[in-house]
Formats: C-alpha cells, sequence, structure tokens
C-alpha cells in the first residue's frame, strides 16, 4: 500500500502468480488497510470456492 496523493492510496495485491491494483479514496491509512484486507479476504474466498 502506498500513498499516492493527500487522499488518495494505492494498494498492490500479490497472489500467488495473480497481481492485483487498486486506488482507495481515503485521507486515513486505516481504511486503506482495511480496503486492502477486504480484497485479500474476498480474493481468498473466490479461490477457496468450489467451481
Amino acid at each position: 500500500m502506498t500513498r499516492q496523493y493527500d487522499d488518495q492510496f494505492e494498494i498492490i495485491i500479490e497472489l500467488g502468480e495473480e497481481v492485483l491494483h487498486s486506488t482507495v479514496r481515503t485521507r486515513l491509512p486505516e481504511l486503506a488497510k482495511r480496503r486492502a484486507e477486504m480484497l485479500i479476504n474476498r480474493k481468498l474466498r473466490e479461490k477457496l470456492k468450489p467451481v
């Protein structure tokens, strides 16, 4: 997670060979961190879900 501007963070998540990029607009780093955790949880659930 890196701060791009005063109110914008870029989140880059690497899950195995998959790389996810997301941008969060908030001034609070805690909220950006929570958003990154939510993205990770969602992707892990999708990978574990039977097809």
